[in-house]
């Protein structure tokens, strides 16, 4: 083949490659912005994203009671 046709196909297949990417993350970032309200993560620092990614080793209890909210709507339900 020639060179430049084949830096050609190189560079066309790597542009695909980056725009299919591209397209994934994006969709992944909606799918994340369906669960959490879109300012909850303004104020995080990368290494905020990293830890709530993959996790701690020790996790305190009595942090994530500070940080965790809960509603109780088991009040309201009524079958009938």
């Amino acid at each position: 083949m020639n060179r430049p046709i084949a830096l050609l196909c190189s560079c066309s297949a790597t542009w695909m490659c980056i725009i299919l990417i591209v397209l994934r993350i994006q969709n992944m970032k909606l799918g994340v912005f369906d669960v959490i309200p879109r300012g909850s993560l303004d104020s995080l620092t990368a290494e905020d994203l990293r830890l709530l990614l993959n996790g701690m080793g020790d996790i305190s209890t009595q942090a994530l009671i500070g940080y965790t909210s809960f509603n109780d709507e088991s009040s309201t339900y009524t079958p009938y």
